[in-house]
């Protein structure tokens, strides 16, 4: 099951240290909305305050940057924050907002995540959102799998 939602905290360190504004540049973010993000109280540092980014700052600014260019407002915040921990230290290379799945924060699956056991979180999530589609896919490419394995027939 994937419910775990790793944090982002690094142990290595950059070779280069961007400054906010050339984040703000990149993500296409407004500099006046990043500074708002501070003053909310949802961004840990003032950015107007820091001329190169740590680590840990870079990836706060760019998760929080990144939903703030998506149109979050202060509303949505809240929404999609709470369940998190302060500094916002994630990736969303690394996690996603789940709607249709109670709402909430996952983990992104990885290929190892499926070499143990299929996701049965995902399964779920497939099934409540009626993609039967590609329930069905995945059912054919088991099928598929297992015929080339010489452990079943396909069905047809």
């Amino acid at each position: 099951m994937i419910t775990d939602v790793p944090r982002e905290e690094s142990g290595q360190r950059q070779l280069f240290h961007y400054s906010p504004q050339q984040v703000c540049d990149e993500l296409g973010l407004n500099w006046l909305t990043a500074v708002r993000l501070h003053e909310s109280g949802w961004l840990s540092f003032d950015p107007t305050k820091v001329s190169e980014m740590n680590e840990n700052q870079e990836t706060e600014f760019r998760f929080l940057g990144t939903l703030a260019t998506a149109g979050c407002d202060d509303h949505m915040f809240t929404v999609l924050l709470k369940p998190l921990e302060k500094p916002y230290l994630y990736s969303l290379n690394r996690i996603y907002f789940g709607w249709q799945c109670g709402g909430r924060w996952m983990r992104i699956p990885t290929a190892t995540d499926f070499r143990e056991e299929p996701s049965e979180e995902w399964i779920e999530c497939l099934k409540d959102e009626g993609d039967v589609d590609t329930l069905k896919r995945i059912c054919e490419l088991a099928s598929e799998a297992l015929a080339e394995i010489g452990d079943e027939e396909p069905e047809p």
